[in-house]
């Protein structure tokens, strides 16, 4: 996940800083290298980038830096590998500062654009930031950038006149508007706005960009697309399981794909591989219950909570042994049991199958490997780092030759069907409600999803 991390900025009645503190803090799940924000104070704006966790980097600089508390708007943002949000000093329009949640795949296409100039940093957001800089004025350097960049971003813009938030034209990224009595908010994920008291409104549109007063949410350019192409990892493992994607509650989605694991398996246990296999496990063992399949739901691991996100480091070596570090075995639990193991996706099948060679010699009888997504075949165009696909094991692996790698019993995966399947049954289980503060104004459709990573088909050639 090179490239993922997250976004949030608002524009408030009063300080905005532990709004916004408050708000990235909820996000640092997107990304743990790095982290920054910028306020507006006065007619200034203030960038903050450090590496590391967010939230010492809020708390510093506010014992330091009292007048920041002054601002009443700003922009945050988390991230594996770049340092954001960048500084523009000069430009047509202004001074600015600019986030994404994303990547572009046009990078060479683009500098040549601008004249092949020297990066400093080297990422895309400084890509995106230098065309944004060519507008003569912040709406026209906007659309600079959505009209000669191709990839997967939402962005979060501070400037001296407000806030601009945008998601690229398939909306492959999420980004969502928040509103409270005393201002509003764009987050990657809506359980950030809910820890501000934010009502979750809507989502950022794919091609729209908004701009963000106290008071609403102003539209102010729309580039349409033939089609849409959301990623489905949002609902499978990038976001968290209190979060609302496109109106669509995680949790429900990740319990239908675990639903749709089960098949009259006979197993002694359910548990699963913390924390992404939670909600999914939950589900197997719902549809386990709901036929009188009556194994109990038990974790055979004990998480430390003082660890970071193993999937998310940028080498497989790190999130190896950051794996091996977060997770204990309780060897009480599964001493001569056949257990249904459960987890969200299999890349390069190394973690899984050191937890169930371990778990074997400590014990477990049986080992059967449930998996939330399809095989992942190729590398994500989009988010996914080279490193992931130098060893996704399904892409020259059948499903029985990486069961007998990784010494399970059995290995079921989902479906493609079944995985997108289990996204829309949740939307339509949410509709049925006829709840009126929900509202899903443009339902998601099997095709408006990215698949490349199962399918090898690319959206952007669909286009």
């Amino acid at each position: 996940m090179r490239e993922a991390c997250g976004v949030f900025g608002i524009n408030c009645v009063g300080s905005c800083y532990d709004k916004l503190a408050k708000g990235i803090f909820n996000l640092q799940h997107r990304g743990q290298e790095h982290g920054g924000f910028s306020l507006l104070v006065g007619d200034q704006i203030q960038n903050v980038v450090k590496s590391g966790l967010i939230k010492p980097t809020f708390i510093k600089e506010r014992q330091e830096r009292p007048e920041l508390l002054e601002s009443q708007m700003g922009i945050a943002h988390v991230s594996l590998l770049d340092p954001q949000p960048i500084r523009v000093e000069r430009s047509k329009a202004g001074p600015f500062t600019f986030a994404i949640n994303g990547r572009i795949v046009n990078r060479e296409e683009c500098l040549q654009k601008l004249g092949n100039p020297a990066l400093q940093i080297g990422s895309d957001a400084e890509i995106l930031a230098m065309l944004v800089a060519k507008g003569r004025d912040y709406l026209q350097g906007i659309k600079n950038a959505f009209r000669y960049t191709k990839g997967a971003f939402s962005f979060v813009m501070l400037t001296p006149d407000g806030i601009f938030a945008g998601r690229d034209p398939l909306g492959f990224k999420p980004l969502l508007l928040g509103k409270s009595l005393d201002g509003c908010a764009c987050s990657s994920e809506s359980v950030a706005l809910d820890k501000i008291q934010m009502r979750l409104i809507r989502e950022v549109k794919p091609g729209e960009v908004v701009f963000i007063e106290k008071e609403g949410f102003k539209p102010v350019y729309k580039r349409r697309s033939e089609r849409r192409a959301l990623c489905p990892f949002e609902f499978s493992y990038f976001a968290r399981i209190s979060s609302i994607i496109e109106g669509i509650p995680v949790v429900s989605v990740r319990h239908n794909t675990g639903a749709a694991l089960f098949q009259d398996d006979e197993v002694d246990l359910v548990s699963p591989i913390p924390f992404s296999g939670m909600g999914h496990a939950e589900g197997y063992h719902r549809a386990a219950i709901a036929v009188g399949a009556l194994a109990p739901y038990t974790s055979m691991f004990e998480y430390n909570r003082y660890t970071d996100r193993s999937w998310t480091p940028p080498s497989q070596d790190v999130s190896d042994v950051i794996a091996e570090d977060k997770l204990s075995i309780i060897e009480a639990v599964l001493k001569g049991k056949a257990a249904a193991l459960v987890d969200d996706s299999i890349f390069g099948a190394t973690q899984v199958a050191e937890w169930i060679y371990r778990l074997l010699d400590w014990g477990l009888r049986e080992a059967h490997c449930r998996i939330a997504v399809p095989p992942v075949k190729s590398a994500c165009l989009f988010d996914f780092p080279n490193r992931i696909g130098k060893r996704l094991i399904a892409a020259d692996h059948t499903e029985e030759e990486i069961r007998k790698m990784i010494g399970a019993k059995t290995l079921r995966f989902n479906t493609l069907e079944a995985f997108l399947g289990a996204v829309l049954l949740a939307q339509k289980e949410i509709m049925e409600q006829e709840d009126p503060r929900i509202e899903i104004k443009n339902p998601l459709r099997v095709e408006d999803f990215c698949t490349y990573c199962f399918t090898g088909i690319n959206p952007l050639e669909q286009e």
